[in-house]
């Protein structure tokens, strides 16, 4: 089987105990609307993602047993799309300012936090959405 960007989604689903049809909570369905962008045009949107998954665990907090906290991430949207991000990611705040990502005046400042169900797959269809150019830890500054 070819190593494909959506067999590589569909893997570390697998991977990570993540299902889109249950695994921890119902996921929105319109995480599995959005296709994948081709891998011709050498697009992996896991690249978006600038901050380490692998230190998130199943419950989306990262640290020592006795510090454990969510993970925030920001990204910049129109905002004609912020129904589409809040139908996948409904814990999403909007900011007019350009957080430390950089939103231009154009654009909403879109919050989040990996303390929620099905926070990866939530966390990989923001990441798949076309419009969305980066997604950054938030540090809640």
């Amino acid at each position: 089987m070819a190593l494909t960007a959506n067999n590589l989604f569909w893997a570390i689903l697998a991977i990570s105990g993540f299902s889109l049809s249950g695994g921890y909570g119902s996921v929105p369905g319109a995480i599995a609307a959005e296709p994948w962008p081709s891998t011709a045009q050498g697009l992996n949107p896991l690249d978006k993602i600038q901050f380490p998954l692998g230190a998130i665990d199943v419950h989306g907090l990262i640290g020592p047993e006795d510090g454990k906290r969510s993970q925030g991430y920001e990204f910049c949207i129109v905002p004609e799309k912020k129904s589409a991000v809040l139908a996948i990611d409904p814990s999403l705040t909007f900011s007019s300012s350009p957080g430390r990502i950089g939103c231009t005046k154009e654009q909403l400042l879109c919050l989040g936090d990996t303390k929620q169900k099905n926070w990866r797959p939530i966390l990989f269809a923001l990441a798949r959405l076309s419009y969305i150019e980066k997604i950054l830890p938030h540090w809640g500054e």
